[in-house]
């Protein structure tokens, strides 16, 4: 029983990447029409973004342990989309702020996450921002 314990608590980062994308994918689904999310479909959205967030959340957990300061931004601005389709929005301003501790590539995270943050905040959608087709 232990050997289990210690299993479920051990970092895989491949298996993070995983639970984040699959909750991101499930998170867009649910942003454009979250009517749709009903009953048994709410409760896996529920606990696909639980797992993601625990296994972004464990990872995040050895900063100043490892050296993967590119594994622990991609995490991070993996945290402020999911929050942001969640509406978590301060817990996404949080992710933002510390991406800026990333250098260059994590400063231009952070502008990115803080502009969709944004937009999300006043209503404005993302179709909107697409550029006109040529007519």
């Amino acid at each position: 029983m232990q050997l289990l314990k210690k299993l479920r608590g051990m970092v895989n980062i491949e298996k993070a990447y995983n639970a984040c994308d699959r909750a991101m994918g499930m998170l867009k689904d649910y942003a454009k029409d979250p009517d749709a999310f009903t009953g048994e479909k709410k409760e896996e959205l529920d606990e696909v973004f639980q797992d993601a967030e625990e296994a972004a959340l464990r990872i995040l957990a050895l900063e100043g342990q490892k050296n993967w300061p590119g594994i622990y931004r991609e995490m991070r601005k993996n945290l402020a989309t999911m929050y942001i389709d969640l509406g978590r929005y301060d817990d996404a301003e949080e992710q933002c702020e510390k991406l800026n501790e990333y250098g260059p590539v994590g400063r231009l995270d952070s502008e990115e996450m803080l502009e969709k943050l944004n937009d999300r905040r006043t209503g404005k959608v993302e179709e909107d921002k697409a550029p006109a087709t040529p007519s």
